[in-house]
């Protein structure tokens, strides 16, 4: 477990946050296998959803592929139009038929790459690019943040296929119904539960308010 891990602080679980039913945890794509579900609710553009994915990805991705846990991620856009991006680049992939491991990783390596883009982006000259017109979010980027074209562009990085990539770059300019029914979905589930903010983590429906490595304990003792 990195050293950070331990310094994450764990939110105290609000007294009107809601427990996820088995429908909606049924609902959620995942990777990996386990007796129990863990399911990640982020937004691309808030920092400590990136911190979160850092740190504690990982250790979840290691436990996936050894049969421990099933993992999923609900990708939200409630902090800016960049984020109707990543919550886009998610759902678009999942259209497309793109596995959720591939999905996880691209989504993994945007967090990585963020913070080498916004300080590239800084420090250079460069007139502001807005979102699509067909975005109802259309803005520049403020100052310390990616605009919408830069997280779109930095998200499909993450997928190697060059015709998968174009594919969803289009999707994310213009998503078809059913993306647009996914990123939808994602925001509905965020605000049906009541959640007071991102990064938020369920274990099996209910929301997990202890440190992370007593999760990844209990996730690899198969209890």
């Amino acid at each position: 477990i990195g050293a950070g891990l331990a310094m994450f602080i764990v939110p105290r679980v609000p007294q009107d946050v809601k427990t996820m039913t088995s429908e909606q945890l049924r609902a959620i794509p995942t990777r990996g296998e386990g007796k129990h579900q863990v399911t990640v609710f982020m937004d691309t553009s808030c920092p400590h959803c990136r911190d979160h994915q850092r740190e504690l990805f990982p250790a979840l991705r290691d436990a996936a592929e050894k049969k421990q846990v099933r993992l999923g991620y609900q990708v939200v856009n409630i902090l800016d139009g960049a984020s109707l991006a990543g919550s886009r680049l998610a759902a678009c992939a999942r259209v497309e038929g793109i596995g959720e491991a591939e999905i996880q990783e691209a989504l993994y390596e945007l967090a990585l790459r963020w913070d080498t883009l916004l300080q590239a982006s800084s420090s250079a000259s460069v007139a502001p690019v807005s979102a699509p017109a067909s975005t109802s979010t259309a803005q520049a980027a403020a100052p310390g943040k990616l605009r919408f074209d830069q997280v779109r562009d930095l998200g499909v990085q993450g997928f190697k296929d060059s015709a998968q990539q174009d594919k969803l770059r289009a999707c994310i300019d213009k998503p078809s119904a059913a993306a647009q029914a996914q990123v939808k979905a994602s925001n509905d589930l965020f605000m049906n539960l009541k959640l007071p903010g991102v990064p938020m983590m369920f274990l099996d429906g209910q929301m997990w308010d202890k440190d992370y490595p007593t999760l990844l304990k209990l996730i690899a003792s198969g209890k």
